[in-house]
């Protein structure tokens, strides 16, 4: 990048990515993916332990605490559902510019 500067504007010359520059930006996007569906996966275990503790300590029922596991389970493919389509689109969007 070098900059060009007229005396009221500073422009610089970005030039277009090359193909390894992709690929790299692309692994970034999966790395990034991956940590975010860790991340949730995470959460899904704190809330599954969370609702057992609760069973345990007399404040849900068995039935209130497999529902709850279930709605758990229902959030986390939800969201780990946009996070793959995000990444996706974003993979597209890089290789394709």
């Amino acid at each position: 990048l070098s900059p060009n500067s007229d005396g009221r504007l500073i422009r610089l010359n970005v030039p277009p990515l090359s193909t390894e520059r992709r690929k790299q930006l692309v692994s970034r996007v999966k790395e990034f993916a991956e940590e975010s569906r860790i991340s949730i996966r995470n959460i899904r275990r704190d809330a599954n332990k969370h609702a057992d503790q609760s069973q345990k300590d007399k404040i849900l029922s068995e039935d209130d605490c497999e529902t709850c596991k279930e709605s758990t389970q229902e959030l986390t493919k939800k969201y780990e559902g946009k996070v793959n389509t995000l990444a996706s689109t974003k993979e597209n969007e890089i290789m394709n510019e």
